[in-house]
């Protein structure tokens, strides 16, 4: 690839995904040693650090100018919401995926894995059987054994074109439990990179 195809053009805006980004001059997770599982520096330096699903592209320059803007302002206390922020998240569902989100039914989370942590709090009770479909992201494991639910697995199939898929059969054994109450489905899935198709 040409350093030209590597740079896409979005409104105003240029990105370059083939600049090189030094992930280790702050102290990012996906390039600690202790993720890396290597003690020694030199070594850690050489891997090559997909364990976590992580960007190494540059945010846009619009993103940093917003946040050194908000900087300017010397205290960080609690903040509500600006409503003009779920206004922006139902217009561009609304844009994007022809999905009329009632601004009412978004609710804030501090992360994806605390939204899941209620979800199967919500969804299922002490006991209940929550379907994970690995290979898939090691805390969502966590997160269903820490709230007590029973983890059940339905592992992605791999085929012989090196794709994943849904074991279809074996999730419909799975999910007719009546004591199997939730999937947690992850879309875009990570790690394997499938994004699920409308028929799937």
């Amino acid at each position: 690839m040409s350093a030209a195809d590597a740079r896409v053009k979005v409104g105003t805006s240029s990105f370059d995904f083939d600049a090189p980004i030094d992930r280790r001059v702050v102290p990012a997770l996906k390039v600690h040693r202790a993720v890396l599982k290597e003690q020694d520096e030199a070594a850690a330096r050489r891997l090559f650090a997909a364990g976590v699903a992580d960007m190494d592209f540059a945010v846009a320059p619009c993103i940093v100018d917003a946040m050194t803007r908000r900087l300017q302002h010397p205290v960080f206390g609690y903040e509500a919401t600006p409503p003009a922020l779920i206004d922006a998240l139902c217009a561009w569902q609304r844009a994007r995926h022809g999905w009329h989100v009632d601004a009412a039914h978004v609710l804030k989370a501090p992360n994806v894995l605390n939204a899941l942590a209620v979800a199967v709090s919500l969804f299922a009770d002490e006991g209940d059987g929550v379907i994970v479909q690995p290979p898939v992201f090691f805390d969502f494991y966590d997160v269903v054994r820490e709230n007590r639910r029973t983890l059940v697995r339905n592992p992605l199939a791999l085929g012989d074109d090196g794709r994943y898929t849904f074991d279809l059969a074996d999730l419909e054994r799975k999910a007719a439990d009546a004591r199997t109450r939730v999937l947690l489905l992850c879309n875009p899935h990570n790690p394997v990179g499938r994004v699920w198709s409308a028929d799937e």
